[in-house]
């Protein structure tokens, strides 16, 4: 969890470079990028999950996360 859309933008340009030769997946859950699309990627399954706050809430409340 980050404070920012800013701070969790950049942990997932991090953890991108750190694991680009791994199948490890990332995804970022943020506000301002489409609700539905961050679900389906939940959906699909992601081993790193770096979010703000309030998205993540959102997410956890309905099921998602």
């Amino acid at each position: 969890m980050a404070p920012t859309r800013e701070l969790s933008r950049q942990i997932v340009e991090e953890a991108a470079i750190l694991c680009r030769h791994t199948d490890i997946t990332l995804l970022e859950v943020v506000g301002g990028i489409d609700y539905r699309e961050q679900a389906e990627g939940l959906k699909q399954g992601a081993d790193i999950v770096v979010g703000t706050p309030g998205r993540d809430h959102r997410l956890l409340q309905a099921g998602h996360l």
